[in-house]
């Protein structure tokens, strides 16, 4: 009986110690699946996680505002003043990104890694390049190395995130934008690229919370809306759904999105006809 209990202790223990190894092992695929990792980072690393002075600060707020004209200003000062200062260099470049200046955003990052390599911030502009001129490889190689460098980035992970959606691994990229949420509660794009996970994987139950979280707190994103309206399509709630497909075409009209205009409209006349829809049964 002795002998028994000891058999089955030894083989709990060897069961527990095989999961953790296995998620050990999970992890450093995650991050380094790649690229091996760089064993000597030594003082580098401590200074890319230096405190944030305030004028960055500064700048990622306007950035996140969406406020990219005053973003520019407020980060280009501290350029200007110190062409060498490679954290505004690579601010510089996540902004530029976000006004699809990749040129430009390519030149900032380049010149904030050839001053300080293990600038996580500037491999992310870099991966965030790749990932839009859609060499979603590079994408990941330079997101992983980033995640590397600052195992922290929220940046990092929204990129391997939105690498993972186009390339239909649904559920890695729903694990790795959880981790984004972790960081990041209020970040708008995070969740809707949650919610387009969701709806990938057919579990608009799941989708709907996470793009109701998102819509209060940026009610101007397009992408949103349209998500909400496939949602709403699926949940057989034809009025909401139509609703957030007219915003979302407004909202595309006013970028002079042509492209999603158009596939905006198509959904719309799919609503209509699935729901036999009148003008009058459309809420506004």
């Amino acid at each position: 009986m002795q002998t028994k209990y000891n058999s089955s202790k030894d083989s709990s223990r060897g069961f527990a110690t095989f999961l953790r190894m296995s998620f050990c092992m999970l992890a450093v695929l995650l991050l380094v699946a790649c690229g091996k990792g760089e064993s000597d980072k030594g003082e580098a690393v401590a200074d890319a996680k230096a405190t944030m002075r305030s004028p960055i600060a500064k700048g990622f707020k306007l950035i996140k505002e969406k406020n990219y004209e005053k973003a520019t200003i407020v980060v280009f000062d501290l350029v200007a003043k110190n062409p060498n200062d490679a954290e505004a260099l690579a601010v510089m470049g996540l902004i530029y990104t976000k006004q699809d200046r990749l040129a430009d955003a390519m030149n900032y990052a380049g010149k904030a890694l050839e001053l300080a390599p293990y600038q996580s911030l500037a491999h992310v502009v870099i991966g965030r390049v790749k990932y839009q001129t859609s060499h979603f490889d590079e994408a990941l190689n330079k997101a992983r190395k980033a995640l590397i460098i600052d195992p922290d980035s929220a940046l990092a992970y929204q990129l391997i995130g939105e690498v993972y959606l186009r390339k239909g691994m649904i559920d890695d990229a729903l694990l790795v934008l959880k981790e984004v949420i972790k960081r990041e509660s209020d970040n708008p794009e995070a969740l809707n690229l949650m919610g387009s996970g969701y709806i990938k994987a057919k579990k608009y139950d799941q989708a709907l919370p996470h793009l109701l979280a998102a819509l209060k707190l940026d009610s101007k994103f397009p992408g949103t809306h349209l998500n909400l309206g496939l949602v709403y399509n699926q949940l057989n709630q034809p009025q909401k759904a139509m609703k957030h497909m007219d915003i979302a075409e407004g909202l595309y009209l006013e970028e002079e999105n042509h492209p999603w205009v158009a596939k905006t409209r198509d959904i719309k006349r799919v609503l209509t006809k699935k729901f036999k829809m009148r003008p009058e049964d459309i809420l506004h």
